[in-house]
């Protein structure tokens, strides 16, 4: 067998196998505009809702018109729509970011968020936000009203922030293309007041303003630990830390089974799997296919009542293990 797969390496290299993989998308797995369109119309959206939108767009195959076409699908199928993105500069951890002091154009830095927030930040007509460490991009009628001053929340996911500020609207939605990465945990964070949430000492990070002045502003900043983890009290005592996104959001079905299998409290498990029930059930969440790839749309603000409460609750019954808990290595882009 590990001959098999030497072999296999030195025929077949990553970079042949990536190209192969495109190619093979190109002829066989393809998604237009109109298929978008029409998954997104099956959402049965409301017209006029804030949109905040993350992708992995791989599962969709060749976009046959362009990335961009998402946003547009978006638009015809939610009139009068607002689509928001995150646009973040950095790739990895805020404070890692920041140790390279840069300064942040919101017009020529581009975005480490992902290729459908990079294809939106270009798009005609969208704004960018001027946070010098978690901008958004926003589209549409809303746009100025999320995004303007959002430069002067101290952290990242606050009131005032362009994610807080669509987070506290009554009708956006979230829609997630196929993944369940989504920057909405961190205003759950920032609501509930979770532990060892921020470093202890904010950190002064620059930006250009509208008329291209450097600007500089005192941010928290993120501690790349526990936070990301909610802490699942096991049977015998000890604690368990699952993987946040994951436990708020049981989507797409390929992860909620590795969710459920992983997390050994049954109690535990009962209780996620119930909620998300609860939400299908009240049509909180909304779900459409495109052949292999599912999309989700969730009523955030509902959706956001629920998990705080839930995790409040959760942080009181367990607040030793989140105060004294392990070094967690978090996913990269997270914070």
């Amino acid at each position: 067998m590990k001959l098999l797969t030497h072999w296999k390496q030195a025929l077949f290299r990553k970079g042949f196998r990536r190209s192969w993989a495109r190619y093979r998308d190109r002829v066989s797995h393809r998604t237009s505009e109109a298929d978008f369109v029409d998954a997104f119309r099956r959402l049965n959206l409301p017209s006029g809702s804030t949109l905040m939108v993350h992708a992995r767009l791989s599962s969709f195959g060749h976009l046959v018109d362009g990335p961009e076409s998402v946003i547009r699908a978006l638009q015809t199928a939610v009139p009068d729509c607002t689509v928001v993105m995150p646009t973040f500069p950095f790739a990895r951890t805020m404070s890692e970011y920041l140790d390279s002091d840069p300064l942040f154009d919101a017009s020529r830095t581009p975005s480490q968020s992902g290729l459908l927030s990079e294809a939106l930040r270009q798009m005609p007509h969208v704004r960018r936000s001027l946070h010098p460490t978690h901008p958004c991009a926003a589209l549409g009628p809303r746009a100025d009203e999320l995004v303007d001053g959002s430069e002067h929340s101290s952290t990242p996911f606050g009131p005032s922030s362009a994610y807080g500020r669509a987070a506290a609207l009554p009708t956006t939605y979230q829609v997630l293309l196929d993944t369940n990465s989504s920057s909405i945990v961190h205003v759950i964070q920032e609501q509930i007041g979770m532990p060892n949430l921020f470093l202890e000492s904010p950190r002064v990070a620059r930006g250009l303003d509208r008329a291209g002045i450097e600007r500089r502003y005192e941010v928290k900043v993120h501690t790349p630990r526990t936070p990301l983890y909610v802490a699942v009290p096991e049977p015998g005592g000890s604690t368990q830390f699952v993987w946040m996104p994951d436990y708020c959001l049981l989507f797409p079905q390929r992860l909620r089974s590795r969710t459920l299998e992983q997390i050994r409290s049954p109690q535990a498990r009962e209780l996620i799997a119930a909620r998300d029930k609860q939400l299908l059930d009240q049509g909180v969440l909304r779900t459409s296919c495109l052949d292999s790839a599912e999309i989700l749309g969730m009523h955030a603000r509902p959706w956001l009542d629920a998990l705080c409460a839930e995790l409040a609750t959760n942080i009181s019954l367990n607040r030793h293990a989140y105060e004294h808990a392990p070094e967690l290595v978090p996913r990269a882009g997270t914070s």
